[in-house]
C-alpha cells in the first residue's frame, strides 16, 4: 500500500486552504505534521523517436 498516503485533486485556488485543512487535521489526529507534495498532471508517456 501507499503507507498511509493519498492522492487528492485539488483546484489549483483551493490549494492554500486544502493544505492548511489537512494539516491542522491531521495534527491533531496524530501529533504529527503531514508531509504534503504538490504536483501537476503532464502530457503522459509518448514516442520519443
Amino acid at each position: 500500500g501507499f503507507g498511509g498516503c493519498t492522492v487528492n485533486l485539488v483546484r489549483a485556488d483551493a490549494v492554500p486552504a486544502f493544505r492548511e485543512g489537512v494539516t491542522q487535521a491531521f495534527e491533531r489526529a496524530t501529533g504529527r505534521r503531514p508531509k504534503i507534495y504538490e504536483s501537476s498532471a503532464a502530457a503522459g508517456a509518448g514516442e520519443l523517436a
